[in-house]
């Protein structure tokens, strides 16, 4: 993923203090990384920048509709995500991402590139089950195909020592 002049934030030259971006982000965004579960997109990121003179401090909260495939059924599927994350900038020999939440910038770097940051926040904020809140609003032709395919548990196959914790409901 070649990285956007849209999402990078020049630190040269801003002076020490808080400085506030925004930014907005669509499926054309998500579409640039291979990896993207986000078939459609809307998303907006609030991005405050405190910029000190041996660190910046990132404070970004995003909130948005996402698309995604139903885990259930495969159609699709529209939630709304929302987050709020915080990222140290320090200032290094060579450019790095030490951890989730820092990062280090060579002196060849003039930028703070956003990219990367915005496709992981907004992936970290979907649910770990996408399905449709209600069974009848998936597809049903996907659900009947699934029940033929459903294992009966059979009750004979049961170890006897296993048997008894039914009996304590």
């Amino acid at each position: 993923m070649l990285e956007s002049e849209t999402y990078r934030i020049p630190y040269l030259g801003l002076k020490n203090g808080i400085h506030k971006y925004e930014f907005d982000a669509d499926e054309t965004f998500f579409s640039k990384f291979e990896q993207s579960l986000l078939l459609k997109a809307k998303v907006n990121y609030e991005v405050q920048l405190e910029k000190l003179s041996t660190h910046i401090n990132l404070e970004i909260d995003l909130v948005g509709l996402v698309g995604t495939d139903c885990d259930r059924c495969g159609a699709d599927l529209t939630s709304q995500i929302q987050g709020d994350f915080r990222v140290v900038v320090k200032f290094g020999d060579e450019t790095s991402d030490l951890t989730d939440d820092l990062i280090v910038l060579g002196p060849s770097e003039h930028f703070v590139n956003l990219d990367q940051l915005f496709f992981e926040f907004s992936h970290l904020c979907l649910p770990v089950r996408n399905v449709h809140g209600n069974e009848f609003d998936c597809n049903q032709e996907a659900l009947a195909a699934l029940k033929k395919f459903k294992i009966k548990e059979k009750d004979e196959d049961i170890d006897p020592r296993w048997a008894a914790l039914k009996n304590l409901k």
